[in-house]
């Protein structure tokens, strides 16, 4: 006797099928590799969302965004610094028109379920951001989450970057001069570029910007 084939995976996204808010009232020819569905949300809203099954299966889209107004309406902290650090956090990583996209969402950083949720899970993890600070990951390449966040000022944060892709001596704040035959250190701080000096072989000018790392910021960050 033959066995019962398993319905196809895109019977996952049919029509009357519900993620969150959204119910599928429809399909849409496929894009190129992406395919989408039109969507109506449970709020009363009469307007018909083409969302992505990619955003549907992740939880990237929940709601026509009556969620998102809700939430930003109960807890009256709307416009803060707080607030528009996590908009921005999410805006890096799921907004694919957003000019950083391509250094989080686009490079794989994440932002835990518990301060996708809501604004007062992120506010209760952070606190409030102080005048002058801003949210930063303290490894770069780890996701936003508790325990990888931290409030830094812009120094702090220019200083905890990644490498830059056009760095060619594999070592942040360390370029080889042409000109004067010798390998040269700066750093940065409180938007200056502070010169630390040169030495005839790599392994100088490195020296030269660990101890002004510890100097500046009290950490080597490589």
């Amino acid at each position: 006797m033959s066995k019962e084939l398993p319905p196809r995976n895109q019977e996952k996204y049919g029509i009357g099928k519900k993620f969150n808010r959204l119910t599928i009232v429809g399909k849409l020819p496929k894009e190129g590799t992406n395919s989408y569905r039109l969507c109506k949300c449970d709020c009363g809203n009469p307007e018909i969302l083409k969302v992505s099954i990619s955003n549907l299966g992740r939880n990237h889209t929940t709601s026509c965004g009556c969620y998102f107004l809700e939430a930003i309406t109960s807890h009256g902290m709307y416009g803060t610094r707080t607030y528009r650090a996590r908009y921005d956090m999410l805006s890096r990583v799921y907004d694919p028109a957003h000019p950083g996209y391509s250094d989080y969402g686009g490079r794989g950083i994440q932002v835990c379920d518990r301060w996708r949720e809501s604004f007062e899970n992120f506010f209760e993890d952070m606190g409030e951001c102080p005048e002058g600070y801003s949210l930063d990951r303290i490894d770069y390449n780890g996701d936003y989450e508790p325990g990888n966040c931290r409030w830094a000022t812009l120094s702090v944060q220019g200083y905890n970057q990644r490498r830059r892709s056009n760095n060619t001596s594999g070592r942040t704040g360390v370029y080889f001069s042409t000109r004067d035959g010798v390998w040269r250190a700066q750093i940065g701080f409180e938007g200056k570029v502070i010169p630390l000096g040169s030495s005839p072989d790599f392994e100088g000018a490195v020296k030269l910007r660990e101890e002004a790392e510890l100097k500046y910021y009290g950490w080597n960050k490589e």
